[in-house]
């Protein structure tokens, strides 16, 4: 079990607030310009910040001699950009006639491996095991993590089958296609819930504590996901609002310590609920 400092002081913090501010107005813009101008100017914004953010990476873990939080606070803030440029750049997956957006979960999966360990992660657990600490929230008795571990998933389907019910009438973008193709797609977004637990979220606790660092990673969490899943399906308020409190679940179960895998098949029986319903539809 990783264990985690005190939280930064306020000055530090405050230090860290206007960052933030950038960070997330660039977030901002780049997916507006992809609504408004397309997938390519958009990739091409997505491309930029995730370039700024390298280099700011880099010097200033040059300038610390790789110590503190900066650098690493900059290098899991490129996750979201990076997460994005592949979703809009990578080709999609064909299988005959068909095809649909989910070969980017392969370039995914290579990042969190790569990055998921130190010197950004200083203490990972093991690739499935449970890199957030429980301090704040009090580590569970083992029976209790067995109750949680099965609750976790069945509420995360159940609120897949709310999203599911709650598609748009409109014309679904997927329209049949071979179970291969599906669980290409279910795959993405496992390894994309992976890597945001395995990575963002024990830095983001390192830095701000683990309640905001939960909440942080499962707001960036859900942008990337419905982000991802409206390429997929139409979106509308009845799927937002599953996503984001399947996202939130997601986060607090990591944050009890709940194994990452239990996360992931959370995720997995969300979208599969979502993707199927758009097939049948």
């Amino acid at each position: 079990m990783v264990m985690y400092l005190q939280p930064p002081r306020s000055g530090v913090l405050a230090g860290l607030a206007r960052p933030t501010f950038v960070f997330l107005a660039a977030l901002i813009a780049a997916e507006a310009v992809v609504r408004i101008r397309g997938p390519f100017a958009g990739a091409a914004c997505y491309a930029l910040g995730f370039v700024v953010l390298v280099n700011v990476t880099f010097l200033a873990y040059r300038r610390f001699d790789g110590e503190g939080s900066r650098w690493r606070l900059a290098a899991v803030a490129g996750v979201p950009f990076l997460d994005r440029l592949l979703v809009l750049s990578v080709p999609p997956f064909r299988w005959g006639a068909y095809e649909v957006s989910a070969l980017w979960g392969l370039p995914l999966l290579a990042t969190a491996i790569a990055i998921g360990r130190p010197p950004l992660v200083p203490r990972p657990a093991r690739l499935l095991g449970q890199p957030v600490a429980a301090a704040r929230f009090g580590q569970p008795r083992p029976g209790t993590s067995r109750i949680l571990a099965v609750q976790v998933p069945i509420t995360a389907l159940c609120l897949g089958v709310i999203a599911a019910v709650s598609l748009p009438s409109d014309t679904a973008r997927i329209e049949g296609g071979p179970l291969i193709a599906v669980a290409a797609v279910v795959f993405a977004f496992c390894v994309q819930e992976w890597l945001y637990r395995l990575v963002i979220q024990p830095v983001a606790a390192e830095v701000w504590g683990e309640r905001i660092g939960m909440l942080t990673t499962s707001a960036l969490v859900a942008f990337a996901s419905i982000a991802a899943l409206s390429e997929l399906v139409p979106i509308g308020p009845g799927v937002v609002v599953p996503a984001v409190a399947v996202s939130l679940l997601l986060g607090v179960s990591t944050t009890h310590g709940i194994p990452l895998a239990v996360t992931i098949l959370g995720r997995g029986l969300f979208t599969l609920c979502v993707v199927l319903a758009s097939i049948i539809r």
